[in-house]
């Protein structure tokens, strides 16, 4: 029974390891080599060098400013990982890892705007590291603290101890807190005199439209993630606007201060450090802040209020509704999905204008378009899994007819594709190791030349035909922004068209050639705009408040376009567009109301003018080594578990080396009965699976009462000592994001020790030797499928996709039965009886929405479980408590066979629902009916009349603890509606309750 003590002990352990990476794929091809600077180790694998030592020489150049600005510098190197093994733009920093991981490929993010990927995301995280590292309350070894509770069911076999858990708690206490938004903000603001980020007209409109429509995040929700792409975007720029504004009103050393503050022992909130440092709480701050935004946006708009062409909005359901393509024959695709709540998993989607409705083509498309001169095929990009299980973009043709998929192309990591006006050329986006160029390839795929030649991080977009064939029209980042340019093909010839204004993006020509199509944030506010091919002639077509982009212009002259509103992204479509006057469009200057929006105010050039890359003291960079294995610090997470009413102290502990390619978890706590609880997980991930080791010691004190002669009246206390050693040797795999195969050989020894007693009558010195009572040997393959679609009510209430568990062992088992007394001359001999048997357990779990509201939801979990012969109870599947039938007790029903089937009908209370309470911020309610039917049992044949019934009720609370950890609160009481007999005891026709207060829900 061992199973059990392991599932708590990694339960319970679950939220600790939310502080290390999520680890991905292994990647054993890839080559890792090493650059040291004088504060830093880059580290970098084959491809990647070049993004490798631009990023080693950012972290020198901002290195002072950033730790002078906090007064704060890490204790040890900062470690770099760069990776370039799948088309991904991010960066995390660990900092209590001192380690940041960036990834090279440029930002294409609908919701962000354009600057110097690598100086923008390398500061960004640097910032992360140093501010939060400037408000840790105690050593980065001391990461968090854990406070725990298990308690169990009264009711047991006589060969257990304990019930089965009907309790399980654990709660952390960090030792760094900070709202998202302030988290956040720092590292945006990076430092005094950096110009790596800036208040750009993406931000704008996402708090622009959230202020106009009374729609802005309030201070509880700005403390916090949990919400759809929108609003997690709006949460991250929210709090770069709130910083700003807090840096401009009471100096940039304000955030310092606040650094400070954070870091007391008692701080559990923000609120008191903003108090000490402006001398008002922070709702008073925030409400000060609000009411500045309302006048400000109220007066920028007041001409564009009164003057609005945004056309008509033909697609409204959805926040993501992207990329809008005209086929000649006025067919119009786009990207979007009606009830996804993130913006990159959209559908190619294509328009009935007749029903007014769309039809999905092909899901998990999130891309440009392009259409075939005929209107028979779409074109466009999505990842696909290698050999390695790298993820990389490939172009795709798909059959508007039959909906007929052709990979056109294997590993290129393409994007931004666009067909010839003949059909017969493909012009994309390419990119390598944070650089990007312009490739061009023959409809098969097969002739491939690539256009330009840039090899030093420029990134390219959009790029789209001439209707002649002649030329191309793209977008080019410089530091802050796009431009727009031309290429010549048979020249290679790159002409600007909109050069060092703003940011323009999204070009496309109009059908007959004479003029580009583009989105602009000329005003500081995007819209559509046109312009001749000469880059004379400039037209504006739209005056939206929120955001017009991706514009195509049809052959009949209408014109669409993705339009942002504070909701998301919609498609609307003018039908005769008409050129609107530069003067009611214009975004009036406010510069007094808000002089924080604004890049140049005065207190940001007060500290660190000077350029730390002029510095001619700073040590070069030594050259690239092959990477050495590097390990972190080892990091411990005291913790206080009350088990079974008594107090337990021990300690997590965890390390790896710098790659996670070496890591190690492990715990250990003990109580005043010296009741021991040790596990220790080893990974080695240097091979295509991850191999691992697992060992397990559990000790158990008990004082009871026995028989020492037969039928004797007098008992006696004696102490009892129980030992469960097991140790887990194998290895898993990911095949894919949704299959995972784990296979393991475990070898476990429960013992039991009767500590030497004195008994009276007799006046005998008892000893007893240990009696090792069970000694398993047991080879598991488990297969784990996980397919749950995505959604912000997913943690708590999944409404489509489906979990599936299958487990099939095959067990070595010896179970004493008694001692040999054949031979009185002899010591008696432990005997034991052999159980060699197959065992296989099934899990399967389906989530369906329901057609009203996908909040509401239906689980239907179905358990399963067959041992192939005749076994002694201590190896039976039990069908009660918590992951059974909750109307009864774990052990009340027993057998070879289980079989159980729980349907849940879940519905929220409230779904989004942020309000914070000290340092609780709540998110979701939800409330649940179920019904539970099943029975374990040892006849081959199946009587369903025998199967057990319960139902109840139960609800489930979705909160944040110290604004980002994830706490999940259930409870839920089953009552039994059959009576059971097992044994001597009767069971049923009861209530009975299951409380959970973990890191995540139990399904």
């Amino acid at each position: 029974m061992i199973r059990r003590f392991l599932f708590l002990t990694l339960l319970i352990f679950t939220g600790a390891t939310q502080l290390k990476a999520q680890l991905g794929y292994n990647h054993p091809e890839l080559d890792w080599f090493t650059i040291e600077t004088q504060h830093f180790h880059i580290h970098y694998h084959h491809g990647a060098e070049r993004t490798a030592r631009e990023v080693a020489a950012i972290a020198e150049d901002i290195y002072r400013p950033v730790t002078e600005f906090y007064d704060w510098s890490p204790d040890g190197t900062i470690h770099f990982i760069i990776r370039d093994h799948d088309d991904n733009s991010n960066g995390a920093a660990f900092y209590y890892d001192n380690k940041v991981e960036i990834w090279a490929p440029q930002m294409t993010f609908v919701l962000r705007g354009t600057h110097s990927w690598l100086k923008n995301v390398v500061t960004h995280e640097f910032s992360h590291m140093i501010s939060l590292g400037a408000a840790r309350k105690l050593t980065r070894k001391i990461p968090a603290a854990y406070f725990q509770w298990i308690n169990y069911e009264p009711e047991k076999r006589d060969d257990v101890l304990y019930g089965y858990p009907n309790q399980l708690a654990s709660y952390a206490l960090p030792m760094t807190i900070a709202p998202m938004w302030l988290a956040e903000g720092m590292a945006q603001f990076m430092a005094p005199g950096m110009d790596y980020d800036r208040w750009d007209s993406h931000r704008d409109m996402l708090i622009r439209t959230a202020v106009i429509s009374n729609d802005l995040h309030s201070y509880a929700e700005m403390g916090v993630f949990g919400k759809n792409s929108i609003g997690n975007e709006r949460t991250y720029n929210a709090g770069y606007a709130l910083t700003r504004y807090i840096a401009f009103k009471w100096g940039p050393e304000s955030l310092q201060e606040l650094t400070q503050h954070m870091r007391k022992p008692l701080s559990f909130t923000i609120d008191g450090s903003i108090k000490a440092v402006t001398g008002f709480n922070g709702s008073e701050l925030y409400d000060q802040w609000q009411a500045h935004l309302a006048q400000y946006y109220q007066q920028r708009l007041a001409t564009i209020s009164d003057h609005q062409s945004r056309g008509e909005i033909i697609i409204a359901q959805g926040i993501g509704n992207i990329a809008p393509t005209w086929s000649k024959d006025d067919q119009l695709v786009y990207c979007g999905s009606d009830r996804s709540d993130y913006l990159t998993l959209t559908s190619l989607k294509l328009y009935d204008f007749q029903s007014k409705k769309s039809r999905v083509l092909k899901s998990g498309v999130n891309s440009q378009l392009a259409w075939s001169p005929d209107g028979k095929f779409v074109l466009y990009a999505r990842d696909r899994q290698d050999k390695h299980q790298s993820k990389y973009n490939d172009l795709h043709i798909l059959s508007v007819a039959d909906k007929h998929e052709k990979r056109l192309t294997s590993g290129l990591r393409a994007i931004d594709a666009d067909w010839s006006a003949d059909g017969e050329w493909i012009i994309c986006v390419v990119q390598k190791d944070g650089t990007q160029n312009l490739l061009l390839l023959d409809r098969s795929g097969a002739q491939q030349r690539q256009l330009t030649q840039f090899q030093n991080g420029e990134a390219l977009y959009s790029p789209r035909f001439s209707p002649d064939g002649a030329g191309v029209v793209f977008s080019k980042s410089r530091e802050h922004g796009r431009d727009l340019c031309l290429l010549e093909l048979s020249s290679g010839a790159i002409t600007p068209v909109i050069v060092d204004q703003g940011d323009a993006r999204d070009a496309a020509y109009s059908p007959d050639g004479k003029r580009i199509y583009f989105s602009w944030d000329r005003t500081g506010i995007f819209n559509i705009y046109s312009v001749s091919v000469d880059g004379s002639d400039l037209t504006l077509w739209t005056n939206v408040i929120g955001g017009a982009f991706m514009p195509s212009l049809s052959r009949q002259g209408k014109l669409a376009f993705s339009l942002f509103e504070s909701e998301g992204y919609k498609i609307a479509v003018i039908d005769q567009p008409q050129p609107v006057p530069p003067e009611s469009a214009e975004y009036i200057p406010a510069v007094d109301q808000a002089p924080e929006l604004v890049d140049d105010f005065a207190p940001l050039q007060n500290i660190a003018q000077n350029n730390p890359a002029e510095d001619d003291d700073q040590p070069a960079a030594k050259p690239s080594r092959p990477y050495e294995i590097t390990y972190g610090q080892f990091s411990f997470l005291p913790r206080v578990m009350v088990d079974s009413m008594r107090v337990k102290l021990g300690s997590y502990f965890y390390a790896a080396d710098i790659l996670d390619q070496f890591t190690v978890l492990g715990g250990a706590a003990m109580n005043a009965v010296r009741d021991l609880d040790v596990f220790t997980l080893f990974e080695y991930r240097k091979l295509p699976p991850t191999l691992f080791f697992e060992f397990y010691y559990f000790t158990r004190n008990v004082r009871r009462n026995i028989a020492v002669i037969e039928d004797y009246p007098t008992q006696v206390p004696i102490d009892v000592h129980f030992r469960i050693v097991e140790g887990d040797l194998g290895a898993y795999y990911d095949f894919s994001e949704n299959l995972k195969m784990r296979g393991s050989f475990a070898h476990s020894r429960y013992t039991s020790d009767i500590g030497d007693f004195y008994f009276e009558p007799q006046r005998v010195q008892f000893q007893s030797p240990a009696n090792t009572y069970y000694i398993g040997n047991h080879a598991r393959l488990e297969w784990d499928y996980k397919q749950v679609a995505p959604t912000i009510n997913s943690g708590i209430n999944p409404s489509s996709g489906r979990k599936i568990n299958l487990k099939v062992a095959h067990e070595w088992n010896k179970f004493f039965v008694g001692y040999s007394t054949e031979d009185e001359n002899i010591l008696p001999q432990k005997e034991y009886t052999l159980y060699n048997v197959n065992r296989i357990e099934l899990d399967w779990n389906e989530f369906i929405g329901m057609p009203w509201s996908r909040k509401h939801a239906l689980h239907m979990l179905f358990r399963g479980g067959y041992l192939d012969r005749p076994v002694d109870s201590f190896f039976n599947f039990f069908a009660g408590g918590m992951p059974g039938l909750r109307g009864y007790p774990y052990y009340a029903i027993e057998g070879r066979k289980l079989m159980l089937g729980r349907f849940t009908y879940r519905f929220p209370v409230f779904a989004n629902w942020q309000k914070k309470l000290f340092h609780l911020t709540t998110n979701k309610l939800f409330l649940s009916t179920f019904f539970e039917i099943g029975n374990a049992f040892d006849q081959d044949k199946v009587d369903l009349s025998q199967f057990k019934r319960c139902a109840g009720a139960g609800v489930r609370m979705q909160l944040f603890s110290f604004y980002g950890f994830p706490t999940a609160c259930a409870f839920d009481a089953a009552y039994s509606l059959d009576d059971v007999v097992n044994g001597p005891n009767h069971y049923g026709q009861e209530w009975r309750y299951y409380f959970t207060l973990l890191f995540d829900f139990i399904e």
